[in-house]
């Protein structure tokens, strides 16, 4: 296989996840009634929306960072 399709095969594969974690992350940030009321009924307190946020926010940061 070309390595240069391989490239963007595993670019395309790493964005996925990183794209779903970043909407979830923004969206326990920005809160919102609805979201509340469906954070509620999955048996979480609101009050974690937050720190949950930032926390998904944080694991993505540290995932796009290629090793050193």
């Amino acid at each position: 296989m070309n390595p240069a399709l391989q490239l963007w095969a595993g670019r395309i594969l790493s964005a996925i996840p990183v794209l779903m974690l970043t909407m979830s992350g923004v969206m326990k940030l920005r809160g919102g009634p609805e979201f509340v009321k469906v954070f509620e009924h999955l048996g979480w307190p609101a009050d974690l929306a937050v720190p949950l946020g930032l926390l998904e926010l944080a694991i993505t940061i540290v995932y796009v960072i290629p090793r050193t």
